[in-house]
């Protein structure tokens, strides 16, 4: 694999990850519940999230170089 790098390696993850999204959104609609984003996907086998709720930038482990997903909290009104 000489010429791969790690970023390289992260885009089969998110190739699954937009895979599984888009069947999401094709059984769901285009606004996804968090319950339904919960829920994560399979890779190799495997079940990664697509977010963190507790983290606004998320990056799995599986990961080498780059987050998965971004997400930003409504502002909140006073």
């Amino acid at each position: 694999m000489a010429g791969l790098t790690n970023q390289n390696l992260d885009w089969p993850i998110r190739v699954a990850a937009m895979n599984a999204l888009q069947h999401l959104v094709r059984q769901h609609g285009e606004v996804l519940s968090w319950d339904v984003i919960d829920r994560g996907f399979t890779y190799q086998g495997v079940t990664l999230n697509f977010a963190n709720h507790a983290r606004d930038i998320f990056w799995p482990r599986h990961m080498r170089e780059t987050a998965l997903s971004m997400r930003q909290a409504e502002p909140k009104t006073r």
